[in-house]
């Protein structure tokens, strides 16, 4: 279904009812339901390393988003995360391709002052179901993090995950502490 006809419908309280196009069984009817009410569930905690963060602060640079977007692509070389806005570039890439970016920021002139890389990080990411439509979820993860101690480089939420980057040697600490409240003290 289409999200924003979903939106629609639930705003206007109409009822969808879907049908198989391929049989006549009874289809099934969304409705508005005064209990049902959906929480947030973290269903897994999860954990890549060896990653890298590249700012880049493009307000003082010559070099635009799409002169490095460009030369990561021509170098072939496969972003794990990026987030932009006006003033800086932040691109998260495999360790192994530290050397090609640096080639690739003294290509594009890239002054030095204007790149910091964030090495040895973990992605560590809680996963779940509706965790960006319950308040307060964002908070409790990075409240975990703080109270480890455990500073965080950069952070990514979507529908299902929130994502922080930080230092590998403090990524399975952290993951056994948001296991033990988001999951473990959940399921009691």
């Amino acid at each position: 279904l289409n999200n924003r006809c979903v939106e629609i419908a639930a705003k206007e309280r109409i009822t969808i009812n879907l049908y198989s196009t391929f049989t006549r069984l009874k289809g099934t009817s969304i409705t508005k339901e005064k209990h049902m009410i959906e929480g947030v569930k973290v269903t897994s905690i999860t954990k890549k390393d060896n990653l890298v963060v590249c700012r880049y602060k493009l307000a003082d640079s010559q070099t635009s988003i799409e002169k490095i977007l460009e030369e990561l692509s021509k170098a072939r070389i496969s972003i794990d995360l990026f987030t932009y806005d006006t003033k800086t570039l932040h691109i998260v890439f495999e360790k192994d391709e530290r050397t090609q970016i640096k080639e690739i920021n003294v290509r594009l002139g890239v002054i030095e002052k204007n790149i910091k890389l964030f090495n040895n990080l973990s992605r560590v990411s809680v996963i779940g179901y509706g965790l960006k439509k319950q308040p307060g979820i964002a908070f409790q993860v990075v409240s975990i993090i703080k109270n480890n101690n455990v500073d965080i480089e950069l952070v990514s939420c979507s529908e299902t995950n929130i994502s922080c980057f930080i230092k590998r040697d403090k990524a399975d600490e952290l993951i056994n502490s948001l296991h033990e409240e988001l999951i473990e003290k959940q399921e009691d």
